[in-house]
């Protein structure tokens, strides 16, 4: 064994400087050195690419343009009735709104350390 280490360390002293290699001859080599790598991550990207297409349904998401009408469904199906809310150490202000798209209730809460007008 330590013949053939000497044979590639003495191999190596006389090959000539790598730097003039040309590009495509570099690749080679580092393809032949890597090539297990290089074949164990493609086969690994194209598994997780299947599976991902297998489990989500084959692609078949729809997408939404600005044409699309989006379906949008209320959360609360009947609005808040908020006449008062007591609030420690501040004030709070109750709106309900209703108009043709349904109602909404806003609540304004402020502390009593705000100083208005600013």
């Amino acid at each position: 064994m330590w013949k053939e280490i000497d044979k590639q360390i003495d191999l190596k002293a006389e090959t000539p400087a790598v730097e003039s290699a040309s590009f495509l001859s570099r690749l080679g080599r580092w393809l032949d050195r890597y090539r297990s790598q290089i074949i164990t991550g493609a086969v690994s990207a194209g598994a997780v690419a299947t599976l991902a297409l297998v489990l989500h349904g084959g692609g078949s998401a729809t997408t939404h343009t600005s044409h699309d009408p989006i379906d949008v469904r209320p959360v609360v199906h009947r609005p808040a009735e908020i006449e008062d809310l007591d609030t420690p150490e501040g004030t709070s202000t109750v709106f309900n709104l209703d108009d043709e798209d349904g109602s909404t209730t806003v609540i304004w809460v402020t502390a009593e350390d705000t100083v208005e007008g600013i």
